[in-house]
C-alpha cells in the first residue's frame, strides 16, 4: 500500500506450506511502513528488547559496528538505542529528549530504522493493514516531526557538513516507493 508519505509492505502467509516435511512451524507476520524526512540521518536503529525480529537485524548489521547509545534514563527501558560507531555524539544531539519522547510507545512495539532520509517501522503483527496503519501513521507524525527539527538544525551546523557528505556519499540502492513512482513495482 502507499500514501502520499509512506509505503507500507506486508508479506503474506496465505498459502504458503509448511516449512519443512516434519512439521508445521507457526510463522510470525512482519510489515514494514517507511516515511520520507527531509533530511539526511546517521544510521540509527531503536530496537524493543526481548524482539528476535530478523528484519531488524539485517538493518542492524548494516550499521557498521553499531554501538548501544546511552541516554542518560531518558529512554524507555523497553527500547534500546543503536547508532553507527563513532556517532554516538551526533545522535544524542539529534535524540533529544522530545525525539526520545516521541520514539516511546511505538504501536505494536515496532523497531524503529533511519537510515539517510528514511525512517522504517518495523513491526511483528498479523493484523491487516486498516489495523495497523492508523496507529503508525499517527505516531510517525510525532516522532517524524521532531526528529526532521532536530535533523535541521543537526545538518545546518558548520561542523556537521562533512558526515553529511560522508552519509550522502554512501551507496543507497534505490527505495521501493523511488521503484513505484517510476513504475518498476507490480
Amino acid at each position: 500500500m502507499v500514501g502520499s508519505d509512506w509505503l507500507f509492505i506486508q508479506p503474506t502467509t496465505q498459502g504458503v506450506g509448511p516449512l519443512t516435511l516434519s512439521e508445521d512451524r507457526g510463522t510470525i507476520q512482519l510489515a514494514l511502513c517507511a516515511f520520507t524526512i527531509k533530511e539526511l540521518s546517521p544510521e540509527i536503529a531503536i530496537h524493543y528488547r526481548g524482539h528476535k525480529n530478523f528484519m531488524l537485524r539485517i538493518f542492524a548489521d548494516e550499521i557498521e559496528q553499531g554501538a548501544l547509545v546511552e541516554s542518560e534514563g531518558v529512554f524507555s527501558s523497553e527500547q534500546v538505542l543503536y547508532a553507527e560507531s563513532g556517532s554516538q555524539i551526533d545522535v544524542l544531539s539529534i535524540f533529544s529528549p522530545e525525539v526520545l519522547a516521541a520514539a516511546q510507545n511505538v504501536p505494536f512495539k515496532a523497531d524503529i530504522y533511519i537510515k539517510h532520509n528514511v525512517v522504517y517501522y518495523i513491526l511483528r503483527s498479523n493484523k491487516d493493514a486498516d489495523a495497523i496503519l492508523p496507529g503508525i501513521i499517527e505516531h510517525s507524525r510525532i516522532f517524524v516531526s521532531e526528529l526532521e527539527d532536530n535533523l535541521h538544525r543537526w545538518a545546518s551546523s558548520l561542523s556537521n557538513k562533512e558526515k553529511l557528505k560522508k552519509i550522502e556519499s554512501t551507496e543507497l540502492s534505490e527505495t521501493l516507493r523511488e521503484k513505484w513512482e517510476r513504475g518498476k513495482l507490480n
